[in-house]
């Protein structure tokens, strides 16, 4: 009974671990000679567009901290900088024997 226990356990273990080493593939883009020292407010042009409501607002606060931990201030217009991000997902299908 314990080794059965512990193969189910090794079992999981290994699931997790393989599952955690496929990273997301993030891009960005920016002007490169931009001096961003210089702006200190910025506004949302686009929100996330993200089906998944909680992942959307996720995405949102990680960028308003983000910004916030380097002094910018969120302000409804007239900022120095609009931000819009965009979120994707792609189905892939995987066939994992034993």
């Amino acid at each position: 009974m314990q080794s059965l226990r512990t193969t189910i356990l090794l079992m999981l273990l290994s699931t997790f671990a393989a599952g955690s080493l496929m990273a997301q593939k993030v891009n960005t883009d920016y002007d490169k000679k931009a001096d961003f020292s210089h702006y200190k407010t910025y506004t949302w042009a686009r929100e996330p567009n993200i089906q998944n409501p909680l992942l959307r607002q996720r995405v949102k606060d990680d960028i308003d901290t983000q910004l916030t931990a380097k002094g910018w201030q969120l302000v409804p217009d007239n900022a120095d900088v609009a931000i819009s991000a965009n979120g994707a997902t792609k189905d892939q299908q995987t066939l994992e024997t034993f």
